[in-house]
């Protein structure tokens, strides 16, 4: 149940590509808050806990700590608690114990430190930190401008808002050198950290999207493209002289989308690619 609880929370940050500062000695002050308030609900709220346990009673106490119970995707989490209950083994108060302590303290921990669990609201949660990534690839650093305009437009609400859309599952971008040049008044409180692309031997690393999708760039969607042409399909091995207008048709229609008129570096979103 613990792990249902969990993945309810994480819904709420669904698309959502948002970043804090992590203290290095954050986890194992964590892990001693949690051991120091585990002690004290054993000592002050166990005593009130129920002991007439039975399946309802149990399935009603899991329905009300989730925000949303969902019926289909829940079923096989009830049918074993019912099997819980039928078999007539353990202790459930123990169990409820244990996941009531649990469950207290992640809500709380959540409400106390809001800037690490939930996104940015301007009301309900002002203080988390708006950060703009600085992709570096074989020594140039840029940024996406649709997250770096979304930064500039929270931090600088009463300026002319800054308006980037994607196109046709392209997301551009803007050099970190001009963005310091053009943007130097209205980025001082936004924080930017270093993000190299990352790639494997044969392709690159998908990067998370401002809007929760993935990415790649340009040039490794362009790379990928022709290893599978080349070193999988072998095309040129396979295609006769009969046969070179579609191949030359198919690269044509590579140049309207790598267009040789873009200026900048640009990203393919996934859902792109597999058009």
């Amino acid at each position: 149940m613990q792990s249902i609880l969990l993945k309810s929370h994480d819904e709420k940050i669904a698309g959502v590509c948002e970043y804090f500062k992590l203290e290095k000695d954050w986890l194992p002050k964590l892990q001693n808050e949690f051991l120091q308030f585990h002690q004290k609900f054993l000592t002050q709220e166990s005593s009130t806990i129920r002991d007439d346990w039975d399946f309802e009673k149990a399935l009603k106490m899991f329905k009300a700590v989730l925000p949303v119970w969902k019926e289909q995707e829940y079923s096989e989490f009830e049918s074993d608690l019912k099997t819980f209950f039928d078999s007539k083994r353990g202790n459930f108060k123990e169990v409820s114990i244990a996941f009531m302590c649990f469950a207290e303290y992640l809500k709380g921990f959540i409400l106390a430190t809001p800037e690490m669990f939930l996104p940015y609201e301007k009301e309900t949660n002002p203080n988390c930190p708006i950060v703009v990534r600085v992709f570096e690839s074989h020594g140039v650093h840029f940024v996406m401008k649709s997250e770096l305009f979304n930064a500039i437009n929270i931090r600088n609400p009463n300026s002319k808002r800054l308006e980037c859309k994607e196109n046709n599952g392209k997301l551009m971008t803007m050099s970190y050198e001009k963005v310091q040049r053009k943007y130097k008044d209205r980025i001082g409180n936004i924080e930017f950290i270093k993000c190299p692309i990352q790639r494997t031997d044969h392709k690159a690393v998908p990067i998370m999207t401002p809007t929760g999708g993935h990415c790649i760039l340009a040039t490794d969607f362009l790379f990928e493209i022709l290893n599978e042409l080349i070193f999988t399909h072998r095309i040129f091995q396979k295609i006769g002289t009969g046969n070179w207008n579609v191949l030359r048709r198919f690269f044509l229609q590579m140049t309207n989308f790598f267009s040789p008129h873009h200026k900048s570096i640009f990203f393919v979103t996934l859902e792109e690619q597999e058009k």
